[in-house]
């Protein structure tokens, strides 16, 4: 997983506004249990599209894992 996590790091220091790059680099942090990284990834995603709700959705996710329901359920 720290492949993707490297992969997608360099895609966003070369395009620092590519919404999807935070999300799925956000993804592999979750999956690898880095739950502090992978909000940091999904908020920067809301910063860029505050529109798009799967960043809101992974990021309440997150915040399920690491046991803040009120802002799991503020996102989700």
């Amino acid at each position: 997983m720290d492949s993707a996590i490297d992969a997608f790091t360099e895609v966003i220091k070369a395009d620092p506004t590519f919404f999807d790059a935070y999300i799925n680099r956000g993804v592999a942090h979750l999956r690898n249990r880095g739950l502090l990284l992978a909000i940091a990834d999904f908020d920067a995603a809301v910063d860029l599209a505050p529109e798009r709700p799967e960043a809101y959705a992974n990021r309440g996710i997150a915040y399920a894992m690491i046991g803040q329901f009120e802002r799991a359920l503020d996102d989700l």
